[in-house]
């Protein structure tokens, strides 16, 4: 059994039966007729398409012919119904998706769907009429009728019939699938009409047979302008015979339900007016996100696969740091500091998982979010990451990691007995007996300059510990710089480890390191002798 033998059965079975639905019973009896061994490989064969076919874009496409109901059961079925319309409809389908409008089957359900305006039970019957769930079982029903064989799925794994790598390759080789089959349209969007309007540009054919083309309105006000920036979009919309026929507005979808929202809405029948205020609403955005990039401060870098560790997806993403595709984001936040995040785990944070989401945590802003596996670039490796990322990953990572004054700070260690001398005054710790000390290991730090001194008040020994949760450490790192530092009464206090005495050794213990030296230089001498007596 090869694959042209298995296309061969396919065909043969949907001809007699003259559509899929009514397939299950001439497919059965075209593989009962076939050697238990061949029934086995037909079925591998089946399941390699069938997992090739496993693609997040194909499955939006599927969520268009059904008008959002279609879980993972369900588009299983759907990728058995595909396999049934045969090899060079499965193919077209991989290499677009928007090509089964131009199925027979989906224009006329299709059609019906929109003249019965989606009614419930004309998306049911769109639903079962793309979903041959029959074609995943019928292999084991045929085999199991053969005398002499066990459970189909246990003799699939103990015999010969898995298929090699090379033909698993060769499977494979035939299949062009479309760009950014991995990415999930529905959750990258962050509202249900960002998601429409995402699916209506990717599949224009099957959106018009489908659903109402019209998801540009508002208040019965046709958008003319629709503008997303900074995670929202500005809209202007025209209604010709309103009294006042522009509107602007924001919409917005910043909620914990990701329902879309529209706010600070104005109507207006002065066109030059209404664009002014428009356009100062769209320049308010342009200049927030300028002054978040410069509180940021850094480098415009974009991430690619090229800065990742070499199959870092083939593994678990589990703790990883992970790097998002750069296409999949905004425009303005194609770069280094959105596209890290921290992996967290989800359904598709293992490579062999039938699952796609993945949960992650922002680096720089520390918010949780949701990522599809198709939308990750890959692993970025640690040693690579820049000071800023180092900083970000220790907040996330270690509990211990503070802010203080714009500064991140982590616990050293207490001051050992006797490297103090002096008690700190005013020291708001009941506990603490010598925090600041006159010797020669401390100094002010200009450059860090947190202190109340030359006009500054930006100093507070009790809320540096407040910040800190509470340690008992008398010695901090500064993670920009690594600098130690050390809190006084009007100041933070930079730090240098004093350098270390050697121990001095008692008399007892001179007498033994002498008595040892003089071991081993007497034990040399006689080696020596006994050369010469040789020779």
């Amino acid at each position: 059994m090869d694959k042209k033998q298995f296309w061969n059965i396919i065909d043969g079975a949907r001809e007699e039966a003259g559509h899929v639905r009514d397939m299950s019973q001439p497919l059965l009896d075209r593989l009962s007729a076939l050697p238990a061994p061949e029934i086995q490989r037909w079925h591998s064969i089946f399941d390699e398409y069938h997992t090739l076919s496993y693609k997040p874009k194909l499955w939006d496409a599927a969520m268009v012919i059904s008008n959002f109901h279609y879980g993972e059961d369900d588009f299983d079925d759907f990728r058995g119904w595909l396999i049934a319309q045969g090899k060079q409809v499965f193919l077209n389908a991989l290499a677009n998706p928007d090509s089964l409008a131009k199925l027979e089957t989906v224009q006329a359900f299709g059609n019906e769907a929109i003249a019965a305006a989606r009614d419930n039970t004309s998306i049911y019957k769109c639903r079962e009429e793309t979903r041959f769930g029959d074609i995943q079982y019928v292999a084991a029903t045929a085999y199991e009728s053969k005398p002499d064989t066990g459970d189909f799925y246990t003799d699939a794994y103990a015999g010969d019939y898995l298929l090699s790598q090379e033909e698993k390759a060769d499977i494979a080789g035939e299949i062009y699938y479309a760009e950014n089959m991995d990415v999930r349209l529905s959750d990258a969007s962050e509202s249900l009409i960002e998601t429409l309007i995402a699916l209506r540009k990717t599949f224009p054919a099957l959106y018009r047979l489908f659903n109402d083309p019209d998801v540009t309105r508002i208040q019965d006000y046709d958008f003319i302008h629709n503008i997303r920036l900074g995670g929202a979009r500005l809209i202007f919309a025209e209604k010709a015979d309103a009294a006042e026929p522009y509107l602007i507005g924001d919409w917005t979808w910043n909620n914990p339900f990701s329902t879309d929202e529209f706010t600070n809405m104005v109507t207006g029948g002065d066109y030059l007016e209404m664009m002014r205020l428009f356009s100062d609403r769209l320049n308010g955005r342009i200049l927030a996100l300028e002054n978040e990039r410069a509180a940021r401060v850094i480098p415009a870098e974009t991430l690619t696969a090229d800065d990742c560790v070499p199959k870092g997806l083939d593994a678990d993403l589990n703790g990883k740091l992970i790097v998002i595709k750069a296409e999949t984001l905004a425009p303005e936040f194609r770069r280094a500091d959105y596209q890290l995040a921290l992996a967290t785990g989800g359904f598709g944070v293992t490579p062999d998982a039938r699952g796609q989401t993945v949960s992650c945590t922002d680096l720089y802003t520390g918010k949780k979010q949701i990522v599809q596996r198709g939308a990750i670039a890959g692993v970025f490796p640690p040693e690579r990451l820049p000071d800023w990322a180092k900083i970000k990953l220790a907040l996330l990572q270690d509990k211990e990691v503070f802010t203080y004054g714009g500064y991140h700070f982590k616990p050293v260690r207490k001051f050992s007995k006797g490297e103090v001398d002096k008690k700190l005054s005013g020291d708001s710790r009941p506990w603490m007996k010598d925090a600041q000390y006159a010797m020669r290991n401390m100094s002010r730090d200009n450059v860090l300059g947190i202190g109340n001194f030359a006009g500054k008040n930006d100093w507070s020994h009790n809320a540096f510990y407040a910040a800190s949760g509470g340690s008992e450490a008398d010695i901090f790192k500064c993670l920009e710089n690594g600098q130690l530092y050390v809190p006084g009464a009007n100041e933070l206090f930079r730090y240098s480890e004093p350098p270390r005495r050697e121990k001095s050794l008692t008399l007892g213990e001179q007498l033994s390191t002498a008595k040892a030296e003089a071991a081993r230089n007497n034990s040399g001498k006689k080696d020596k002798q006994r050369g010469k007596e040789e020779r």
